[in-house]
């Protein structure tokens, strides 16, 4: 009989930690189901957290792109413009080269500075001649 004595008691020792250890898994399959859900609520929040912060970038890189893209625009529009004024003044010299290469157009800038050439003489005579003789003056003493 002493050994049944001990076999039920070793059974309810061993009944006893069986329900500690199974408390225990129990336990500790909640612990980890509460884990489990707080890892992916905070993990949802840093995603809208990260969405939220990637709209922000988006939206300021459309601003960025926009301004990049106005500038490029301008900065063509003011070549296209400089190229423009340089071929109208390329055009305009080459036809006023034309104009001055032309028999004509030497005759007449010659008879010009023939004019030019007459009035100044006849401007320097007319200075000369204008001008006062000098007198010679004697005094006696």
């Amino acid at each position: 009989m002493a050994e049944s004595v001990l076999i039920e008691r070793a059974l309810m020792v061993m009944a006893a930690c069986m329900a500690i250890q199974t408390i225990g898994s129990l336990v500790m399959w909640i612990s980890a189901f509460v884990a489990y859900r707080r890892i992916n609520a905070s993990i949802e929040r840093a995603k809208a957290a990260i969405d939220i912060e990637v709209s922000d970038m988006r939206a300021r890189l459309d601003r960025v792109s926009d301004g990049i893209e106005q500038a490029a625009l301008t900065l063509n529009r003011s070549a296209s413009a400089i190229h423009d004024t340089v071929a109208d003044t390329t055009h305009a010299i080459k036809t006023a080269a034309s104009y001055v290469a032309t028999p004509r157009a030497a005759l007449a800038l010659g008879v010009l500075r023939g004019l030019q050439w007459f009035r100044r003489m006849r401007a320097e005579r007319a200075a000369r001649n204008a001008a006062s003789k000098p007198r010679l003056v004697f005094h006696n003493r």
